[in-house]
């Protein structure tokens, strides 16, 4: 069973498909239905109060007569789906495995309520992608804690084909595709600076004054793909609030053959230990510099997409990877 979002772009879509991959039966349990239709209503709720979901214990005790039902091995949840400690200690009992991919920081005051972070000893083991988090959430009580990066879907993350660039009328010189977080703004007002040709893609980028002329919505795997297709690169950064060392778009930009300009840090260093004099930036003034040097190099362009690509694509990244990973001691893989 894996509870969570399962829209096209989600961490829950693509564990899912691997799942299926790896020869599973999975029963997907969408954490929409924990919240009420008025949605804009249980939102501003929950971040004024840092309330539980409304439907919380109803939603829970879904998911356990589900598990019952269908008679699942193990549960993940992925990233921070509701499910309070009753339901994981009824899951238990069941003699249901339960897993969490903590896809964003428990701890960032942006996502933190109190109704969440006891249920974190309740699992049998959480995943996360960001170092900070290993010691915390082994301090909980959760009797295994492991990091476990991102990945990329090989189906999904790929280079845009002929016939799909010649569909796509939008091309830009540097493309940013994520959320329009505060501290993200500058780095894109340095780059609108340039004079080179910006585009944003994400939720919010509308909102911001400044920047709301260079904002065209929010992109689907395919609109990823041919926009990233068209443009001469592209710009990675972290979420800060998150204390992330590396997010979804770290693999997923350079799976889809894009020349990604990325944000320091250690992550993104071991990961492309080869790009490091041309790739890396710390401030808007140094993105601005990467940026200028490969808008003007078309062949220094293409050798750090080529090492890029192949620094995904050439290890086991891929969701159908990490998932093995998650499932390696519970005896689900065997033979």
């Amino acid at each position: 069973m894996i509870v969570g979002t399962f829209a096209p772009t989600s961490t829950g879509r693509y564990l899912a498909k691997a799942a299926r991959l790896v020869g599973l039966r999975v029963v997907e349990v969408a954490e929409a239905q924990a919240y009420p239709r008025i949605q804009k209503f249980q939102s501003a709720y929950q971040r004024f109060f840092r309330a539980e979901p409304m439907r919380l214990r109803a939603f829970s005790r879904l998911v356990v007569s589900r598990a019952e039902r269908e008679r699942v091995s193990a549960c993940l949840v992925v990233g921070n789906a509701p499910l309070d400690a009753q339901a994981l200690s009824d899951l238990r009992r069941l003699g249901v495995m339960t897993m969490n991919y903590s896809t964003d920081d428990p701890w960032n005051l942006g996502n933190w309520c109190a109704w969440r972070l006891p249920t974190l000893s309740q699992y049998s083991a959480i995943f996360t992608p960001r170092p900070g988090n290993v010691q915390q959430l082994r301090a909980t009580g959760c009797p295994r804690v492991e990091l476990l990066p991102f990945g990329y879907d090989p189906e999904t993350h790929r280079p845009a084909t002929e016939v799909e660039l010649a569909a796509e009328t939008r091309a830009a010189d540097v493309v940013f595709i994520g959320g329009a977080d505060a501290d993200r703004a500058p780095f894109m007002r340095a780059l609108v600076g340039t004079g080179l040709k910006v585009s944003l893609y994400g939720a919010y980028w509308d909102r911001v004054r400044d920047l709301r002329g260079h904002y065209g919505g929010k992109l689907g795997p395919l609109g990823m793909r041919t926009v990233l297709g068209r443009a001469k690169m592209s710009v990675c950064l972290v979420r800060r609030a998150n204390r992330d060392e590396h997010v979804m778009r770290t693999y997923e930009e350079p799976a889809m053959g894009s020349c990604v300009v990325m944000e320091d840090t250690r992550q993104h260093r071991e990961l492309f230990p080869g790009v490091a004099a041309h790739g890396f930036f710390r401030t808007p003034g140094e993105l601005v510099d990467c940026v200028r040097r490969l808008s003007a190099d078309e062949q220094l362009r293409a050798s750090l997409k080529a090492c890029q690509w192949a620094a995904v694509t050439g290890g086991e990244n891929t969701y159908e990877s990490r998932l093995r990973s998650m499932l390696a001691p519970t005896g689900l893989l065997a033979g």
